[in-house]
């Protein structure tokens, strides 16, 4: 470049680009909560069970998904990430299965 103005205006805008670090990997748990609660709510849809029982369960999910959260938003992601991505992912889910099990073992009453 011949113009010395436009290569500083370039090299001061595209300065904060190599200051990005590889913290990318921040984003897993995010994408991981958004599809499994997507998948929870499609699959509760589509359970050919009673209204009070599909809202037990949605309960179950985010109430422990909520639990999991408090427990693991102060640890530092770096050193825990597979641990905190597990639990985020797997304890909601086997706890839910848990009770769906559970509620389907119960007897049900008509009226």
């Amino acid at each position: 470049m011949k113009n010395p103005k436009t290569t500083l205006i370039l090299i001061t805008f595209l300065l904060p680009f190599s200051a990005l670090a590889h913290g990318e990997e921040i984003l897993i748990p995010i994408f991981i909560q958004f599809g499994l609660i997507l998948t929870f709510l499609i699959l509760i849809i589509s359970l050919k069970i009673r209204v009070i029982e599909k809202l037990i369960l949605s309960i179950m999910y985010f109430v422990t998904f909520g639990l999991m959260l408090y427990i693991f938003w102060n640890l530092p992601y770096r050193q825990n990430h597979t641990a905190i991505d597990l639990s985020i992912s797997l304890g909601p889910a086997l706890l839910t299965l848990i009770v769906y099990i559970f509620l389907k073992r119960l007897p049900h009453q008509t009226k």
